[in-house]
């Protein structure tokens, strides 16, 4: 077993781990896609087509129930028969799970969904996911989208305003695995499982952690967004 998978379930039970889970309410699941559009309202230069995104509610229901399951320390199992990506954790790969009390999967009823991001913060309690994207934010001078590059599709790292500068522990750390996901225009709709356990192979100071998963289209080339002046109310294309 992976050495980081071994320290993640020790946290876990140094932290007091409970079976419970809650679920995220449906009004911070609504804040936390509004405070995203904030985000995406802000960008200069300008978006020409960036969507309004919305918090599937529906989806929720249906993460939940599923983590009730499974529970919650299923994201961090290693899952048999996936690609040795990503360490192979089964939260990248919630969509090819079926969906309690039905035949299908989450990705047959949910078309167009797919992981999005997997972050941790430093308190319990579902404030983690607001408190999470705010930090994110303030990363957002690590980016430069002139800088992205239109032909390939490398995981945004051609966005970065400088090479160096995105590493653990520094200002920037990883803000390509979030920071363009929350300004890419063609995401449309997102959904999260707050868990109340450490992360995967988080800093010691942080005891929560969640996964969000979103509608929007893979990426073709490192471009966040077009730039362009916007006809959309907002800003935000509905």
């Amino acid at each position: 077993m992976n050495i980081r998978i071994i320290l993640f379930k020790a946290a876990c039970l140094i932290a007091g781990c409970a079976d419970a889970f809650k679920g995220l309410p449906k009004n911070l699941g609504d804040s936390a896609a509004n405070q995203l559009n904030g985000y995406r309202s802000n960008v200069n230069p300008e978006a020409s087509d960036m969507l309004k995104i919305t918090y599937n509610h529906e989806f929720q229901v249906d993460l939940d129930s599923f983590i009730k399951v499974k529970g919650v320390n299923w994201f961090f199992d290693v899952c048999p028969n996936v690609p040795v990506v990503r360490q192979g954790l089964c939260g990248y790969y919630l969509m090819d799970e079926t969906i309690p009390g039905s035949s299908g999967t989450f990705k047959q009823k949910y078309p167009g969904f797919a992981f999005g991001w997997h972050d941790t913060c430093k308190k319990l309690g579902d404030a983690c996911l607001s408190t999470n994207l705010k930090f994110r934010y303030k990363q957002k001078d690590c980016i430069k989208v002139t800088n992205c590059n239109l032909s390939v599709y490398d995981r945004f790292m051609s966005c970065l305003s400088s090479p160096l500068i995105a590493g653990p522990s520094l200002p920037c750390s990883f803000v390509y695995n979030y920071l363009p996901l929350f300004l890419y225009d063609k995401m449309s709709s997102i959904s999260a499982a707050v868990l109340d356990r450490p992360g995967f192979s988080p800093p010691s100071n942080q005891k929560n952690s969640y996964w969000l998963y979103a509608n929007f289209s893979a990426p073709q080339t490192d471009q966040i967004y077009k730039i362009g002046k916007s006809d959309c109310k907002n800003r935000l294309c509905m």
